[in-house]
């Protein structure tokens, strides 16, 4: 991750852009996750019947689409990573926004503009994620 540090208006002003970023690495991870479920279910009813005929194809075309998929993941993690923005939890969208003590004065959010994080890091903000 980059030192980059965000102030409020920053770190906000770039919501959009990361919330395309993390719905694009969400969708990868579906898809990857429904293809190693679909994989799984294969080898299980391979090793409950002793063997099978299966639909070769089918399942190249499917190892070629979690292939996609999980380099999708990957580029958009690195490009969030590159922008200096810290990924705490994939599957809900948390991110986090590295922030310098100014840019937590700035905040109009009570007494938390004026206390410094233990962590030295902004609260972190869940993307609006539609399902």
């Amino acid at each position: 991750m980059s030192d980059k540090t965000f102030t409020l208006d920053e770190a906000q002003s770039m919501l959009p852009a990361l919330a395309g970023l993390v719905r694009t690495a969400i969708d990868g991870k579906k898809i990857m996750d429904e293809v190693d479920t679909e994989f799984q279910a294969l080898a299980h009813r391979v090793f409950l019947a002793g063997g099978l005929l299966v639909n070769v194809a089918h399942y190249a075309r499917r190892r070629a689409e979690r292939d996609k998929a999980l380099q999708r993941v990957k580029d958009a993690v690195h490009e969030i990573d590159a922008i200096g923005v810290q990924i705490k939890d994939l599957d809900i969208g948390l991110l986090d926004f590295p922030a310098w003590s100014t840019a937590r004065q700035s905040c109009s959010a009570g007494n938390w503009g004026k206390r410094r994080s233990p962590t030295g890091t902004a609260p972190t903000k869940a993307l609006p994620v539609a399902n």
